[in-house]
């Protein structure tokens, strides 16, 4: 018995899955996954660019820990506004095809 790959589920040609909704764009799944796959890279970016500019800003002022802290919060708190803004996109997209 063949299986159905990935390729025939993303495909834009009517598989299976097209056959349920004529009208549901090509490829909607693997934009979807790719946006929610992107969270942890926008989190851990966000702390991590925070921390070294203001391990630079430390050096440079000479006020150690204090940038390094602040900016650290506020890439975690930039993360997690980015996050949201993906989770809202991708359940926009989800609820138009709906």
């Amino acid at each position: 018995m063949r299986g159905i790959s990935i390729f025939q589920i993303l495909s834009p040609e009517k598989t299976l899955q097209n056959k349920q909704n004529e009208n549901e764009p090509p490829f909607r799944g693997l934009r979807q996954v790719s946006l929610l796959t992107t969270i942890p890279m926008v989190m851990v970016g966000g702390l991590l660019v925070g921390y070294f500019f203001g391990n630079w800003i430390d050096r440079f002022f000479k006020c150690s820990p204090w940038g390094k802290v602040t900016l650290s919060i506020l890439g975690i708190i930039a993360g997690f506004k980015q996050t949201i803004r993906l989770i809202q996109e991708a359940t926009k997209e989800n609820e138009k095809t709906d």
